[in-house]
């Protein structure tokens, strides 16, 4: 037996199953709940079928909201590349510069920083 699966709260049709029978009595079908065994009318453009109480209607389909264009703050780039470069600066690496007796490295950093820093 074709069943056709219906949304719990707006009644909008989802799709058509197969009903099982009842092991207990052949004779009957065993009809899960949010299904109907009246089968939805033809699809109409812009239509939603939606089955309310006894039978089927249609409903206007929801028009998609938009989708506004976020601008993006170019500054919010140079923030990411700041955060990048400070997570760099762990304090093993840190401590291995050290040790190495190695400037050059905290003197770049710096630099960078400082030259990202004067864009915001």
């Amino acid at each position: 037996m074709d069943i056709y699966n219906i949304h719990p709260k707006t009644g909008q049709y989802l799709g058509a199953g197969k009903a099982d029978p009842d092991p207990k009595d052949p004779d009957n079908w065993l009809i899960p709940a949010f299904a109907v065994t009246q089968a939805p009318p033809a699809e109409v453009a812009g239509k939603l079928r939606v089955f309310e109480g006894k039978g089927w209607t249609y409903k206007d389909e929801p028009k998609p909201a938009e989708d506004p264009v976020k601008e993006v703050d170019p500054k919010d780039a140079i923030r990411a590349q700041i955060a990048q470069l400070e997570a760099t600066l762990t304090p093993r690496r840190i401590l291995e510069f050290i040790v190495a007796g190695d400037k050059t490295f905290a003197t770049q950093l710096d630099a960078q920083l400082a030259a990202l820093r004067s864009q915001l």
